[in-house]
């Protein structure tokens, strides 16, 4: 069986999607005022669900690299150099200080300040969902899913009943997201059984507001929108992806923007906030990610076999990730 699943142009657009989602809603933050109601852009809950594509993405990336040192060196190049200019911008406009800031709230999951501009937090959960998966992988959970379904139950309880939600939404809601994507993928020969319908159904639920149980919820709605993406017929046309420069961009162009006399907490807000973060997101793609991607494909691939060598668990390169 094909370790690498089929590429599908519609999680390009599913991507591209979320990320939109988040700027609406952070530009719906950046308005706020009395009486004013929540972004109505929320369809999908984007973290939990761009965290569940790469947990359905990255368990191949992992399968067709020859080593963990390949496997690290490929997250670290789709994700750090595109870091490295967005900080620098981040330190000449607003401070050394405030840059610093940013990186720690990416190291410390968002817990370590308030004085960051940019929601590095989810990239820094990323990485440690992305070591986790390592440990699993080699131990051979994706060919005897049983831990995996343990896990995903386990989550999906502690994210209905933890009392602090933004601590379960950080950790416990995307954790349940990245092991949906993992089954996912060990399922992924049996997706295209499942139909459209059940797929819209599950992501209909996840809009329900009943708080008790949005634990369980959402994981029918990530389930719900890897599942319709697989299973729509495809868009035909490739999109550049652009979604990893407009997460990390927008948030430090929003606050740049609001503190603006000409621009401020107005409407007018909105377009030039999108527009400035296109126009970044296309920079950051076509000059810096793109590029490091001519090297990540440079990398030697050979099949990494579960429990082939569970020593190399040891090798110290787990800390690089991210999306995609």
């Amino acid at each position: 069986m094909d370790a690498k699943p089929r590429h599908f142009n519609n999680f390009d657009y599913l991507r591209l999607y979320l990320a939109v989602e988040v700027v609406f809603t952070h530009l719906w933050g950046a308005l706020l005022l009395p009486g004013s109601v929540r972004s109505p852009a929320v369809f999908l809950n984007a973290v939990p669900t761009f965290v569940a594509l790469s947990g359905f993405l990255i368990p191949a990336s992992l399968a067709s690299s020859e080593s963990l040192w390949v496997f690290a060196r490929k997250r670290f190049l789709r994700t750090i150099p595109a870091l490295i200019p967005m900080l620098a911008c981040v330190g000449l406009y607003f401070g050394v200080h405030v840059m610093w800031a940013t990186i720690i709230d990416y190291v410390t999951l968002g817990y370590g300040t308030k004085d960051g501009v940019a929601p590095l937090w989810s990239l820094g959960v990323e990485d440690c969902l992305y070591a986790s998966m390592v440990i699993v992988y080699l131990l051979g959970a994706f060919k005897r899913p049983a831990f995996l379904w343990f896990a995903l139950v386990l989550f999906t309880v502690l994210s209905c009943v933890w009392p602090d939600h933004l601590f379960a939404y950080r950790l416990f809601f995307t954790a349940e997201g990245f092991i949906v994507g993992n089954l996912l993928y060990v399922y992924r020969e049996k997706l295209s059984k499942i139909p459209v319908w059940l797929s819209v159904l599950c992501i209909v639920a996840g809009n329900i507001p009943i708080v008790p149980i949005y634990g369980l919820l959402l994981g029918l709605q990530v389930f719900g929108a890897i599942t319709a993406a697989v299973n729509l017929p495809q868009a035909k046309a490739k999109i550049p992806d652009l979604s990893y420069g407009i997460y990390i961009w927008h948030s430090p162009i929003i606050f740049a923007m609001v503190v603006m006399p000409s621009i401020g907490r107005e409407m007018v807000l909105i377009p030039c906030a999108l527009a400035a973060t296109a126009l970044a997101a296309a920079l950051s793609w076509f000059l810096v990610e793109k590029p490091a991607l001519r090297l990540k494909k440079s990398a030697q691939r050979r099949k990494l076999e579960p429990e082939e060598d569970v020593a190399v668990i040891t090798t110290p390169v787990l800390a690089s990730g991210s999306s995609g």
